[in-house]
């Protein structure tokens, strides 16, 4: 009976993020992102984990989000969904402020792969084809060869129809990543936002996934944002490299840009670690 005290006031509470009076569903499928003068800050802290964010993830190019841990990444790319508020500011997609569309609109653009990958304990096809319930036999398996997992997947004893269990178990860090780019690939999504997508590979992958990514945002014609701590995978991926730091972008260039133009000690050490 506590327990299912418990579980039931879980069920009725409502989410902190709830959709707008008269909220609209986002229509632009080749969507530019833009944050206008954005402050955020977690309730648990009193710092800023964003101050006066101006920025723009243009349509159709690859942007890469570099700089030290805690600079405030993984904020910019939790604030595009709606995972969290603002503040103060505003944040655009296609033109229109992301408070005023529907969530479930919202969200139906992007796909998203986070450093902590949710698997659920059912079948590996099942995973991947999470978000795209009509996903046919054939699209999983693309999007599995495109992420470099086909042949881990298909060497399984049940092959795609393997249980995963639970959170995954029965697959390795990098195995869980692979399945959770194939979820995204799959989906062919407007908006992809990849925290780390590369981390848990080792070279030979890496490689592999660079074009493989690449190739998808040419193919889907994506807006494209992703965190690397690998600064030759910015440098290569990459239209626009961001640098953050302490809650702000301190450089926001192409790779050439940075390179001739090393204004702030942390660009200067970014392209000399590339180099």
């Amino acid at each position: 009976l506590g327990s299912a005290e418990r579980v039931f006031d879980m069920m009725d509470t409502l989410p902190a993020i709830q959709d707008a009076e008269n909220a609209r569903n986002l229509n632009d499928t080749k969507p530019e992102i833009a944050f206008t003068d954005v402050n955020f800050k977690y309730q648990e802290s009193d710092a800023r984990a964003l101050n006066q964010i101006n920025f723009i993830a243009r349509h159709g190019q690859v942007t890469a989000l570099v700089g030290p841990s805690g600079g405030g990444k993984s904020t910019v790319l939790n604030l595009i969904p709606r995972f969290y508020n603002t503040q103060s500011g505003t944040i655009e997609i296609g033109g229109q402020d992301i408070r005023q569309l529907s969530l479930k609109s919202l969200r139906s653009h992007i796909a998203l792969v986070s450093q902590d990958i949710t698997m659920f304990d059912d079948t590996i096809a099942t995973n991947i084809a999470y978000g795209a319930p009509n996903a046919t036999q054939e699209d999983i398996i693309n999007a599995a060869k495109a992420a470099a997992a086909h042949d881990f997947l298909a060497a399984l004893p049940q092959g795609y129809d393997t249980y995963v269990g639970e959170r995954g178990l029965m697959l390795s860090g990098g195995q869980k990543q692979r399945v959770a780019i194939a979820r995204c690939m799959v989906l062919e999504p407007d908006v992809l936002l990849l925290d780390e997508p590369l981390g848990a590979l080792d070279l030979k992958l890496r490689e592999h996934m660079k074009i493989e990514l690449k190739a998808l945002q040419a193919a889907f014609d994506t807006t494209f944002l992703y965190i690397t701590h690998d600064q030759s995978e910015a440098l290569v991926m990459s239209d626009q490299i961001a640098v953050m730091n302490a809650g702000r972008f301190e450089q926001v260039g192409t790779g050439q840009d940075l390179y001739y133009r090393p204004e702030t000690p942390f660009v200067a050490g970014f392209i000399g670690e590339a180099n």
